[in-house]
């Protein structure tokens, strides 16, 4: 009983009789304990199985060990896994991990603790990898830390961001990214330590929305990976910088995304998945960018880095890739307000995401199609979709964009005629914005607040058209065409309305120029609404 309770609440027979090195004389035995009814059959097929009846029994049984008896058994019940079935591991990575860990045998738990979090990673069960990839790190400190230890903790800690990235990056994330830099840094592995540091970087970003170190972390990041001649380094660096700078609203990263994927293709490397980054590079880098050119008004060239990213995406049937290409593809097609398309593609993404528990991602695309129903004054349906998005960031706890989910709500207000919780939920967006320093968002929500603030009260409407020009001249020196053009057209609609219809015309004329570039056909006929008008 003893033995078999170190085993656990079930045990098989073969794993029992390896340990005790009992034949015949073992069955008598269990026949006994089964008369007592201390334990019965679970199954016989596909091979022999008992089962405790009671937990507490098992307990007591465990606990009536000497601490060192218990130690000897447990690594005794691995290496009789590892004898009684060498072709089928891959089963018992779980047991295994335990039952090395229980040992003192920390070699091994390392070991089969990295193997279970890769297992748990591949079934999409992020809280099973951070615990797995968590304890192999602790195990392996338990050692001495020689250069060969150093550079396994290196690999451990690199694959720790797949679980942390899907789990919101938890507060003890951070330990394990800084010591694993360190060691990095100590055996020269600059590969490793420039992919850390992007790590550390969206750690800071995300986390405590922590611009200032972030913006250092990753621009460390990127020198280090400047000065080596290796692909993956350099291109997965970059999709995380310019990830980073999309987040901050800057468009600065384009050049450098163009030369990543140049280098992709030339090399083969489309297909790959580098460094255990979650997505694939080629197509984060390839949608993202089609993105980032949709916000630039160049939907020509938008529309062909979509397609291609997007088509590789699905070229290689993985689920998170495909996840966040389908969300930078809504982002496109929402930048130019082509909401059916946007709204496909933001649910295609949903799907994925939700499937593989990439939660970072899901909260992601349900803001763009919060906004999608908002194109459509299905003002139920995005305040739905907004609560979803609350309830998840609730677990996420990421500081970035809830100034663009306050956007959002200030809407849905606005839509309501309720200007006062507009106007205090648009206040709330352009705090959000100043404190992570997310600009582009800031700008957006100052033309968003003067267009509320002059239908709250007619009597502001200088102050709502200061508010409209800062904003646009904002988003002008960010170049994001898709919302300053958004702006003109507001400060088109408040000219008309105060009847000073030569600067109406002046702003609509902008907006239409905007639109057409974009080839926005739901923006175009806002735009002709009022020039039917005047």
């Amino acid at each position: 009983m003893q033995v078999a309770s170190v085993i656990g609440r079930d045990f098989a027979f073969r794993i029992l009789q390896t340990i005790t090195g009992m034949r015949e004389d073992l069955k008598s035995h269990l026949l006994n304990l089964q008369g007592l009814e201390f334990i019965y059959e679970k199954r016989l097929f596909p091979e022999l199985e008992y089962i405790f009846k009671h937990i507490l029994t098992q307990e007591v049984a465990y606990n009536s060990l000497l601490v060192n008896r218990r130690k000897e058994y447990h690594e005794k019940i691995g290496a009789a896994v590892e004898d009684i079935y060498p072709d089928r591991l891959e089963e018992f990575y779980e047991m295994l991990a335990y039952h090395y860990s229980k040992s003192e045998n920390h070699e091994k738990a390392f070991h089969y603790l990295k193997l279970a979090g890769t297992k748990a990673v591949e079934k999409h069960s992020p809280r099973e990898a951070f615990h797995f990839y968590k304890e192999a790190l602790n195990t392996i400190k338990k050692l001495p830390m020689t250069r060969d230890r150093k550079k396994d903790y290196v690999s451990v800690t690199r694959l720790f961001h797949i679980p942390n990235v899907s789990l919101g990056w938890p507060d003890e994330y951070l330990q394990y990214l800084e010591e694993g830099s360190q060691f990095a840094e100590d055996i020269a592995d600059y590969n490793n330590r420039s992919r850390l540091l992007a790590d550390m970087g969206f750690y800071y970003c995300f986390k405590y929305g922590d611009v200032a170190k972030s913006t250092q972390c990753m621009e460390e990041a990127m020198l280090e990976a400047e000065k080596l001649s290796d692909t993956e380094t350099f291109t997965s660096t970059v999709t995380d910088y310019g990830f980073l700078n999309y987040i901050l609203g800057k468009i600065g990263f384009i050049d450098i995304s163009h030369k990543a994927i140049s280098r992709l293709e030339k090399e083969g490397k489309k297909l790959e998945l580098f460094f255990g980054n979650t997505a694939n590079v080629y197509v984060t880098l390839t949608t993202g960018l089609g993105f980032a050119y949709g916000m630039l008004g160049d939907i020509e060239n938008g529309e062909i880095f979509c397609e291609k990213g997007l088509r590789t995406a699905y070229e290689m049937n993985h689920q998170k890739t495909i996840g966040v290409g389908e969300y930078f593809v809504g982002s496109f097609y929402l930048s130019c307000g082509g909401v059916s398309q946007a709204m496909s593609h933001f649910n295609s993404s949903l799907k994925h995401c939700y499937d593989t528990k990439y939660y970072i991602w899901l909260a992601n695309s349900l803001l763009g199609l919060a906004r999608s129903y908002l194109f459509l004054d299905d003002v139920d349906s995005a305040l739905g979709t907004l609560k979803k998005w609350s309830e998840l960031n609730q677990q996420l706890n990421i500081k970035f964009t809830l100034s663009l989910h306050d956007i959002y709500s200030s809407m849905i207000h606005f839509n309501l005629a309720d200007y006062r919780k507009a106007l205090d939920r648009i206040n709330d967006a352009i705090k959000f914005a100043q404190d992570v320093q997310e600009r582009h968002y800031e700008g957006y929500a100052t033309l968003w607040k003067g267009r509320i603030l002059w239908h709250a009260d007619s009597s502001q409407t200088k102050e709502a058209e200061d508010l409209l020009l800062q904003g646009c001249n904002n988003l002008e020196s960010l170049k994001l065409m898709a919302y300053y053009a958004e702006g003109y057209l507001y400060l088109g609609q408040l000219y008309a309305n105060t009847g000073q219809g030569d600067k109406a015309l002046e702003y609509l004329n902008k907006a239409e120029s905007c639109f057409r570039q974009m080839g926005s056909e739901y923006w175009l006929a806002k735009t002709h609404e009022l020039y039917d008008r005047l």
